[in-house]
């Protein structure tokens, strides 16, 4: 795990990335959302109140091509989205998308689309970008990526309220960039405080970056971060410790804390390890 904290809010924000073992994402309570949307027909003061609860923190699941729906239509719906949830890759291509939706995208993206292939415009990074340009009110994200990174269809300052994004990744061969990912969400988002990364799902490596490159997407942001902390954690069963070494000796320990040293940026290294269950 990696911690950074940023200067633009106070200098004790703190944000973090995760290379660590794999955390189960907290998922909304699934049984809230009948009950909420029984309560909305029930009066008219009932359905104003359970509305906004429900859509405070939508579930952003297998129900994902009504919801974007819903909240294309519904754009005073939309405004009440301030945390979004998406569990799991949400695969949804062009064709399962409604008319309205498509046409939302088309006229959006539609210079993405032109220079990207067809394999990437039907990945599943695609319904989340769809989703983040419709909630401007969003504050906190917590999303599975596919093997595309996501943000690079959000325009700059499109999330101005944003401020906390957790990012699980499920293709960690294909890896992560990193610098990419820092470039697009703090376009994005003017007031981004927090960053997390955690490997989620079947892996066959055990971390997406090594600690030179955290070190060189660092300082191409060093206005933003005031502190930098890196907890790297080993799995005890994996079949990778070449990898593992590869990427937490004690070389590129030393020169990441020389490159923050001398750009006034607090580091702070910690590495243990774990054993998996059995």
């Amino acid at each position: 795990m990696a911690q950074f904290k940023t200067r633009e809010r106070t200098g004790a924000a703190s944000a973090s990335i995760c290379t660590c073992a794999d955390t189960p994402l907290p998922l909304p309570d699934h049984r809230r959302a009948p009950a909420f949307a029984t309560l909305c027909r029930t009066s008219r003061e009932l359905n104003s109140l359970a509305t906004a609860h429900l859509y405070h923190s939508p579930i952003c699941d297998r129900n994902v091509a009504g919801l974007t729906q819903t909240l294309l239509t519904r754009k005073d719906l939309a405004s009440l989205v301030e945390e979004l949830r998406v569990p799991r890759v949400l695969a949804f291509g062009p064709s399962n998308w409604a008319p309205a939706t498509a046409a939302h995208f088309t006229r959006r993206f539609q210079t993405v689309l032109d220079a990207e292939s067809e394999i990437v415009v039907s990945a599943g990074n695609f319904p989340l970008d769809i989703l983040t340009s419709l909630c401007l009110s969003l504050e906190t994200l917590d999303a599975t990526l596919d093997f595309r990174e996501s943000f690079r269809l959000c325009t700059p300052h499109s999330l101005p309220r944003l401020h906390t994004v957790n990012l699980g990744h499920d293709d960690v061969d294909g890896g992560m960039d990193l610098s990419n990912i820092f470039s697009l969400i703090i376009a994005a988002c003017p007031n981004f405080e927090t960053l997390k990364y955690e490997r989620r799902g079947p892996t066959g490596w055990f971390s997406q970056f090594s600690l030179l490159e955290l070190r060189d997407a660092v300082i191409a942001h060093t206005p933003i971060f005031a502190t930098l902390r890196v907890w790297y954690i080993r799995d005890l069963t994996s079949t990778w410790d070449d990898d593992w070494e590869d990427r937490s000796d004690i070389e590129s320990v030393s020169e990441l804390r020389s490159a923050m040293t001398a750009r006034g940026i607090q580091f702070d290294y910690r590495g243990s390890s774990y054993s998996s269950p059995t």
